[in-house]
């Protein structure tokens, strides 16, 4: 395992050991893993995109680390907060569009056996409804042929 892979098993981890411990409780949040298991990497985990906390309480479930797809803004913040956001996971997408690079960085990440957690929306919605989905979701789907 490399230092990068030990980085990202490890705060993966402790990530979900946080959300497990203080958000689940909170909300009253629970899921029947042997009802519905997750398969094994590579798989693609879909999700709408409701609040910040999102990628953790819809990813957290996995015992695998994800990469999470986000939005390229995210890496404009503090030092800190990049840092945590590459040592997650995560991988950029270009806000409010469809973006190529994207695409292949995910198709890449299957193909070495990872799971990937993808937002289709691109952003948060503030009303509760149905934001657009970007064109190439279906794309990366349909070539990835995995769960």
């Amino acid at each position: 395992m490399t230092l990068t892979q030990f980085r990202h098993w490890a705060l993966w981890q402790a990530s979900r050991a946080f959300i497990a411990a203080h958000v689940r409780p909170t909300f009253g949040l629970t899921c029947d893993m042997e009802c519905d298991p997750l398969p094994e990497p590579p798989y693609i985990m879909l999700s709408n995109h409701g609040t910040f906390f999102d990628p953790w309480l819809v990813g957290g479930w996995s015992r695998n680390p994800l990469s999470i797809m986000m939005n390229d803004d995210a890496y404009r913040s503090g030092i800190v907060s990049r840092t945590y956001l590459r040592w997650i996971g995560t991988y950029g997408k270009k806000k409010g569009s469809s973006d190529y690079r994207a695409m292949k960085k995910t198709l890449s990440l299957l193909g070495a056996g990872k799971g990937v957690l993808i937002f289709p929306e691109g952003q948060t919605t503030w009303d509760g409804e149905t934001q657009p989905i970007y064109a190439g979701i279906e794309k990366i789907v349909l070539r990835a042929k995995c769960p």
